[in-house]
């Protein structure tokens, strides 16, 4: 097979090993109050360390371009620059992301905070964290020891996101029901859209059928009026299937009629 030579051609493939998403969804539901961290830049937190195997991944990763684009054609001078930040779209960007937060939980372990160490462990994926423990206090605790525990590397979190059925509880750990002016009432976790307010997950349907451009599908929503003048393909209608995210299962409900008419045209 013939591939066009990229940089992902030549660096070392990795996976993420730490936890599964759906294990890690598992848990974020289990308890009444949950907990979700999201850290800032990640990728590019982590930089390559001096030494040879550093040396070798920046001068892989190098840009040139001109100091004066502008200036005539005999006089341009090319000018080479080293990225040495992990940049997310390298194939192990992903592991080393991973590797680099097992660290902070080993420090954890080191400084004999186990439990924040084990919640941490058991709740990362990717960049995120999501888990539910039994009361507020075990939340703030937890997301006060990851801070510092990341602030040691130069890693910031965003602000933690606690909530239970009481609400969202804000930096003075008081509760509330509703959004403030301008502030989004969900946010998007692991395809759900989460209502910290109101302690609620929502799982998004796509009512569009049409063909998919650059892996998004355009065009309006289908409303229900034209679903009998639609003109569809078997391949159509298992695209449209396998488009509903739902790893968990939550609208089996409603999959299973879907995957029942494609049996059906199938036939």
């Amino acid at each position: 097979k013939e591939v066009k030579i990229s940089l992902n051609n030549i660096l070392p493939k990795a996976k993420p090993v730490m936890n599964s998403l759906v294990n890690v969804s598992l848990k974020w539901i289990e308890k009444p109050v949950s907990v979700i961290l999201d850290q800032k830049r990640a990728y590019h937190t982590i930089k390559a360390e001096d030494s040879e195997q550093g040396l070798i991944m920046t001068h892989l990763r190098r840009i040139a371009w001109f100091e004066n684009p502008h200036d005539n054609e005999e006089n341009l001078r090319i000018r080479y620059l080293r990225v040495i930040s992990v940049q997310f779209g390298d194939s192990p960007a992903a592991a080393i992301l991973d590797c680099f937060r097992q660290r902070v939980v080993k420090d954890l372990n080191d400084n004999n905070q186990e439990i924040t160490a084990d919640l941490l462990a058991s709740s990362s994926f990717v960049d995120d964290n999501a888990l539910s423990v039994e009361t507020y206090p075990q939340a703030a605790t937890f997301c006060k020891e990851a801070i510092k525990a990341f602030a040691s590397y130069n890693a910031e979190l965003h602000e933690p996101l606690i909530s239970d059925k009481n609400g969202r509880y804000d930096s003075n750990g008081v509760p509330h029901k509703e959004p403030e002016v301008n502030e989004e009432a969900e946010s998007r976790i692991f395809g759900f859209f989460y209502n910290a307010f109101k302690d609620e997950i929502r799982l998004p349907i796509q009512r569009n059928i049409n063909h998919k451009r650059r892996g998004i599908r355009v065009g309006q929503d289908l409303l229900s009026g034209e679903v009998n003048n639609l003109q569809l393909t078997m391949r159509m209608v298992s695209s449209f299937q396998m488009s509903i995210h739902d790893f968990m299962g939550f609208m089996s409900i409603l999959t299973v009629r879907g995957k029942i008419l494609l049996s059906k045209i199938q036939e």
